[in-house]
């Protein structure tokens, strides 16, 4: 999971590591946004964060702190 301010090179980072390791890169600007720009609901915002999270491996680019405490956050490496 990378975080920071925006602007910060979150979104470049995980492009990058993504393309080094070969791993599924996501964006939280997708998980909390649908098309045109509407806001999806936070149940299926944490939906979404949890389904990233439970997969082998990836690279989440932003946070979902309601999902913080979700015991896959010992597999990041």
């Amino acid at each position: 999971m990378i975080v920071g301010v925006p602007g910060s090179g979150k979104s470049t980072l995980a492009r990058f590591l993504g393309e080094r390791f070969s791993l599924p890169v996501f964006h939280m600007d997708q998980t909390h946004w649908k098309e045109d720009w509407v806001e999806r609901s936070n149940v299926d915002k944490i939906l979404m964060a949890l389904a990233v999270e439970a997969a082998d491996a990836w690279v989440f680019e932003g946070g979902m702190s309601s999902t913080y405490k979700s015991p896959s956050r010992v597999r990041m490496y």
